[in-house]
């Protein structure tokens, strides 16, 4: 979702990231799953100079100055997959630019929002930034 906001953000009202990956390099060195990353990008950055082309083409933040939507950004403080500074980075980024945006953390949950209160939480909010964004 972060991509497409920096990419297609002309066909879409609003967005909401949940657990999203905002810079490819911070979260591949922050991250406990090296596996998915340097299997995507056929390696890591500093392999080689094709391998290090796909990190970038395909890191968000390397389109930030594309961000022009709305963003709602969802991220669990005990997410090991993509760590929370993903969210905040993506969410200080809209706050800087002056982009409307809402940072939602769950200091307990990890990459999946799985208590019951906070699911609900996370349904509401959801369902309120989608009232309001995408009329």
């Amino acid at each position: 979702m972060n991509w497409m906001a920096g990419h297609y953000a002309d066909h879409f009202a609003a967005f909401i990231s949940h657990a999203g990956i905002f810079n490819t390099q911070s979260m591949q060195l922050a991250t406990e799953e090296l596996w998915f990353p340097r299997h995507e990008f056929n390696g890591f950055p500093w392999d080689s100079a094709e391998t290090k082309a796909l990190w970038e083409k395909h890191s968000p933040h390397n389109a930030y100055a594309n961000f022009k939507k709305p963003m709602l950004v969802i991220h669990g403080m005990r997410d090991f997959r993509v760590v929370y500074t993903e969210a905040l980075q993506l969410y200080n980024v809209h706050q800087l630019r002056g982009i409307p945006s809402q940072l939602l953390i769950f200091p307990e949950e990890g990459h999946f929002v799985a208590k019951p209160a906070n699911a609900k939480l996370w349904f509401e909010t959801m369902l309120a930034w989608c009232n309001k964004w995408g009329k």
